[in-house]
């Protein structure tokens, strides 16, 4: 069966053999020169500094910074509240405040940075436009609250909730409510 498909494929018939030169031979044939080989295959091309997956991330770190205004800023995982516990002990214990789309628990942290957890529930919304919001969110702590709570004194735990109002905020909005939060808190952080 195996000389049949190879006759056929080779372009020949089915009754005739195909006479398979040996692995050596047909390297040497298709071998060029040393001169003519740079030539003709191409090299491979390294990526310049500003392309790549190191770019998207800035120094290859796997960690989000962004240029804005001049300076960097990250949320590292240290600024994170990722664990249950603390998240439903902050929220039974922090002081609640309420802006326009969001609720946020505030309390003194324990360690002795400023630490951030977001929640965004689905509100009956789907996953494309929770995974929206909480990009966006992501982005806006980053970039406003972060920055101005690292300079306070005080270390404080945060948790901002999104409201079902939350999922119809613009961007920039969203951003500029952010930063009026960041003022309150690390205004009264630092007095």
């Amino acid at each position: 069966m195996r000389s049949l498909w190879l006759a056929i494929r080779s372009g020949g018939r089915p009754g005739e053999t195909d006479v398979q030169s040996s692995e050596p031979e047909a390297a040497a044939r298709t071998r060029l020169s040393g001169a003519d080989e740079d030539e003709i295959r191409p090299q491979p091309v390294k990526p310049t500094p500003s392309q790549g997956p190191q770019a998207a991330r800035g120094d290859g770190t796997g960690e989000v910074a962004h240029q804005e205004g001049g300076a960097r800023y990250r949320f590292p995982r240290s600024a994170r509240i990722s664990r249950a516990s603390e998240i439903r002990t902050l929220t039974r214990l922090g002081e609640r405040r309420r802006t326009g789309h969001f609720d946020v628990f505030v309390a003194a942290s324990p360690s002795l940075r400023t630490r951030l957890a977001l929640v965004v529930p689905k509100h009956g919304r789907n996953i494309v436009a929770r995974n929206r919001l909480k990009r966006r969110m992501r982005e806006a702590v980053r970039l406003v609250l972060l920055p101005s709570c690292t300079e306070g004194e005080a270390a404080l735990d945060i948790l901002i909730r999104a409201r079902p109002e939350a999922y119809g905020l613009e961007y920039g909005l969203l951003k500029a409510e952010i930063g009026e939060l960041a003022t309150q808190l690390c205004s009264q952080s630092s007095s």
